[in-house]
């Protein structure tokens, strides 16, 4: 469990009544090579910022006046994601690590989303990472259903995939779901800079510009939201890499 810098607390149990796992940052760190630093050390660091996420996404929940018992049962997949993540990185400022709670941030901020199943599966949405995917059994165990987020269709973040073909699956989705998909694909492409070698740059690029953006803006038609915020990547970062 991710302990919660709120000042308000974590939740206390699961939607299914069971206790949230807690972390046990204290324990004696495993051997490690010389030089490098102990994972356990790395996960306090992990637990910490993830815990600030946390807090974040319950004031958002809050100010939203999204009922206590629904934001427990969000925050408790956020949670769990987070959770798994910290498990995972050797680096506690590994930017896969907060994937989860900015997707439910972007769906706040950038489409007024509140609906519990929404926010849900997009803290366990992830369509680049598959190891940081919160695992299908842990996502049973807080009560989501497994159907819905298999159906989101895979990127191809290989670029070997039939764009044309990714567009007309997206759009088949009905809009809450094809609005998950959104949020979660802007945050992967907007940290898509900070990777060593910028391997998948590119890619991200050809995708916010042939797929994601024009579906921006039919959810967003306003293009206040959403569409905005893949109108600027393209226009600040898409557009020099497309240009290469």
């Amino acid at each position: 469990m991710i302990p919660d810098s709120s000042g308000s607390g974590p939740p206390t149990a699961e939607p299914n009544g069971r206790p949230l796992r807690r972390a046990d940052a204290a324990q004696p760190p495993a051997a490690q090579p010389h030089g490098a630093q102990p994972h356990g050390a790395v996960r306090a660091h992990a637990v910490e910022r993830a815990g600030k996420m946390v807090g974040r996404v319950r004031r958002h929940l809050r100010r939203s006046r999204v009922e206590p018992a629904v934001a427990g049962e969000i925050l408790a997949v956020v949670d769990a994601s987070l959770d798994h993540r910290c498990d995972l990185v050797d680096d506690d400022h590994d930017h896969r690590l907060l994937h989860p709670a900015r997707t439910v941030l972007v769906l706040m901020d950038d489409h007024g989303v509140v609906d519990p199943f929404l926010l849900r599966a997009g803290a366990a949405l992830e369509t680049r990472f598959p190891d940081m995917a919160l695992p299908g059994e842990r996502r049973v165990d807080l009560g989501m259903e497994p159907g819905p987020l298999d159906r989101l269709p895979d990127p191809g973040w290989s670029g070997d995939e039939d764009d044309a073909g990714l567009l007309e699956e997206l759009v088949s989705l009905d809009t809450g779901l094809l609005t998950v998909a959104l949020a979660e694909a802007l945050d992967q492409i907007r940290h898509l800079h900070v990777e060593p070698g910028r391997p998948a740059l590119g890619r991200g690029a050809v995708l916010a510009r042939d797929v994601y953006r024009p579906l921006a803006h039919r959810v967003d038609p306003d293009g206040a939201g959403l569409a905005r915020r893949f109108d600027w990547w393209l226009r600040r970062v898409g557009r020099g890499v497309l240009s290469d």
